[in-house]
């Protein structure tokens, strides 16, 4: 089984520059889940892969307990960064649809582009199979 993580508790800041939305990033990336946003599992599952990001151990520890879980940062989320740096506050949206349109054409200012997740993906699927 392959899990997401539960709802992360983190109050994005709706207007950022440049630097406050990359500190966002970081800081939604360092956050705790709701736990109560999480249900438990009763099946027998045997195996269960993770991302190696904290939110997502503590979601599966809520779901199954403390187990010892296949973690790997090829199942993290793909990273985002600003599009370019501004002192001016944008929208957080903005940021996202840069952030998220660099990641699409593999703009080097993003950390990984659509290409590099992809290869993250098949590299995670060759060594399971």
């Amino acid at each position: 089984m392959i899990i997401r993580h539960g709802k992360v508790l983190h109050d994005w800041k709706k207007w950022c520059t440049s630097a406050e939305f990359d500190e966002q990033c970081a800081l939604y990336d360092k956050a705790p889940i709701d736990k109560a946003s999480v249900d438990t599992v009763n099946d027998d599952i045997q195996i269960v892969y993770i991302s190696d990001l904290d939110r997502t151990l503590q979601t599966a520890e809520k779901i199954f307990g403390e187990e010892d879980f296949n973690r790997t940062a090829l199942l993290n989320e793909v990273p985002l960064h600003s599009g370019f740096d501004i002192a001016i506050r944008l929208p957080l949206s903005v940021w996202n649809f840069l952030g998220r349109l660099q990641w699409l054409i593999g703009n080097k200012r993003q950390p990984e582009g659509r290409k590099q997740t992809s290869k993250r993906a098949v590299c995670e699927h060759d060594n399971k199979a």
